[in-house]
């Protein structure tokens, strides 16, 4: 841990912002924050669940099926 670092005429701290009055509190710099981190890039295109129409139908028959056997073994 870093103590806090003040620009000339700046009344906050650069890395954590506290106040130059409260430097000698308790408050602990975290000390310089890396900023430059390397995100994920975006997927060209999202597959989502509810576009896969094929699949949806082939459900719903089986289900429909299912429920037609069940009311034919009750009858």
């Amino acid at each position: 841990m870093s103590g806090h670092q003040f620009i000339a005429n700046a009344d906050h701290c650069v890395h954590c912002g506290t106040l130059k009055t409260n430097s000698g509190c308790q408050t602990v710099c975290p000390g310089p924050q890396r900023r430059d981190m390397v995100l994920r890039p975006e997927p060209a295109r999202r597959e989502y669940a509810v576009e896969d129409i094929e699949t949806i139908h082939a459900r719903l028959a089986e289900l429909r099926a299912e429920q037609q056997a069940a009311i034919n073994q009750v009858s």
